[in-house]
């Protein structure tokens, strides 16, 4: 599994204000992207949804959250088929995933009961009773093991501040790393461990 960041030639140092969006290259069935929905339906309109997650969630660092939830959606149900506007496509649809998270779920937007579950590790921020579950909880356990395992003490780390609920601030001064890098080092090291450990997010 890889990371496809967009820009696609991303480096902090030349896109030092720029938030990047970060979309595994798998989704999580293991079926491969494809590539032309972020070539062509996220890359032309970075921007948008980096302020659309701005407006609608109050942080524009769970771009990456919405752009590979939409991203691997329309790769399972569409294929290479882009259609005309895949950028339109995209950008609605992430306009629905936005507000999903921001009622908490898609059943909690419609009125629906919402149940509990955890579809990326980038979502353990949002997910306050994620420990209250026994088998989730198993697995977070298997998770931050493995990647303790690997060497990622980091990564590790930084899923037992996520529960605690600390501010952003706190992460880059523990890390001294920019919120960028630790980002990019969060999903990459995650996805990693969680390929390793067998387990499916």
């Amino acid at each position: 599994m890889e990371i496809i960041t967009v820009p696609f030639d991303y480096d902090e140092k030349l896109y030092p204000r720029v938030v990047p969006i970060c979309i595994c290259d798998t989704d999580e069935r293991g079926n491969a992207v494809h590539r032309g929905w972020v070539e062509f339906g996220v890359a032309p309109i970075a921007d948008k949804l980096r302020q659309l997650s701005h407006r609608l969630l109050g942080d524009v660092y769970r771009v990456s959250e919405v752009a590979e939830s939409v991203v691997h959606a329309a790769s399972r149900k569409r294929g290479a088929d882009l259609g005309t506007n895949p950028e339109l496509l995209v950008y609605k649809s992430a306009e629905w995933r936005a507000l999903d998270l921001k009622a908490g779920g898609r059943r909690a937007r419609t009125g629906a009961d919402v149940e509990l579950f955890v579809a990326t590790v980038d979502q353990l921020a949002a997910t306050i009773d994620l420990v209250a579950d026994t088998e989730l909880q198993d697995i977070l356990e298997k998770l931050v093991a493995q990647a303790i395992e690997l060497g990622m003490t980091e990564a590790a780390a930084m899923v037992e501040m996520m529960l605690r609920g600390c501010p952003a601030e706190e992460f880059t001064r523990r890390f001294g790393k920019r919120r960028n890098t630790l980002t990019q080092l969060f999903f990459r090291h995650m996805r990693k461990a969680a390929h390793v450990a067998g387990l499916s997010l």
